[in-house]
């Protein structure tokens, strides 16, 4: 009887001893988590953080869009009203710069190379002027905004 008594009793700390090994494991794994958890809320903070920061630059920056908007709007009525009404560009967008320089250039090497009547010579002639003083116009605008101190400031509110 006393074999059978010590063989459960060391099977019994046997099982003790797993036992205790199995949680001390499990409160190794659980500590873990509980650092990744920690550190997972660290970074959601962060995350909100720089989305706040995010959200200010954006707001900063459509202030930013809209000021230069107007100053382009405050410019743009003169330039409109030489313009036809009927011959806007495309999807109603307004001309450029680089645009009115290819039609000019467009228009002269035509009048260069195609034979015309004299009312059609004139006609050409007059809306290459027109041109003309168009991109005259925007250069001196663009002149002007940019030496404008609104242009610099909405430009290093930006930056």
């Amino acid at each position: 009887m006393d074999k059978k008594a010590t063989k459960h009793r060391e099977e019994r700390d046997s099982w003790h001893e797993k036992s205790r090994d199995s949680a001390s494991k499990r409160n190794e794994l659980n500590a873990g988590t509980r650092e990744l958890l920690v550190q997972v809320q660290e970074q959601k903070a962060l995350r909100d953080q720089l989305n706040e920061v995010v959200r200010e630059k954006k707001a900063i920056r459509q202030k930013t869009s809209d000021e230069v908007k107007k100053i382009r709007s405050a410019i743009q009525p003169a330039e409109d009203a030489g313009e036809d009404k009927g011959r806007q560009r495309k999807k109603g967008r307004p001309e450029t710069l680089i645009g009115l320089k290819k039609k000019l250039q467009r228009l002269e090497r035509e009048f260069e190379t195609q034979a015309k009547g004299p009312k059609a010579e004139k006609k050409a002639q007059e809306e290459m002027r027109q041109i003309a003083k168009k991109i005259k116009q925007f250069e001196n605008e663009q002149k002007n905004l940019e030496d404008s101190d609104k242009f610099r400031a909405a430009m290093d509110k930006n930056n």
